[in-house]
This record gives structure tokens, C-alpha cells and sequence, in this order.
């Protein structure tokens, strides 16, 4: 789907100017990877989240430096805070 559909195509599908059907893609993507590398399926869907997150930023074109560090830093307090919680 990524290299044989027009993203113009699918960007109006359910939600306008969404790109909704390749954010689900890619947060199933990051998903199964980063279960993968980090061995939990919590932490893996609260990252993954984050990424798709920033990313949707970005095609909106609000997504920025601050916006990452932002994001970043909430990942890792809730990371951390989960950890110690434990």
C-alpha cells in the first residue's frame, strides 16, 4: 500500500485530511517493532502511540522541535513513573 497508492487518494477516506488508513498502518508498524525490541507490549503501545502522535503533527504542520521534546519528555515520565510504580 505504501508505494502503489497515491497518499492523495487516501487522505479523505473517513476522516478529512486525516491520512487515517496509513496512521494505522504505521502505529501497527511501530507496534509490532517495538514490541519486538522493548519486550512489553504496554510500554511498545504507549510509544508507538507517541510516534504516531508527532508524526501527525507533522502532516498537520504544528509538529516541531518543541512539540518532539514535548512529547519525549511525556514518555518518559509516564516510562519512569510506571517503572517506580511497580
Amino acid at each position: 500500500m505504501i508505494f502503489k497508492v497515491d497518499p492523495e487518494n487516501i487522505k479523505n477516506l473517513i476522516i478529512p485530511n486525516s491520512y487515517l488508513l496509513f496512521m494505522l498502518l504505521l502505529l501497527a508498524g511501530f507496534f509490532f517493532l517495538l514490541s519486538i525490541i522493548l519486550m512489553s507490549s504496554k510500554r511498545s503501545l504507549w510509544w508507538s502511540v507517541l510516534i504516531v502522535t508527532f508524526i501527525y503533527l507533522r502532516v498537520m504542520g504544528i509538529g516541531g522541535l518543541i512539540n518532539g521534546l514535548l512529547l519525549l519528555s511525556m514518555g518518559l515520565t509516564f516510562d519512569i513513573y510506571r517503572k517506580l510504580k511497580s
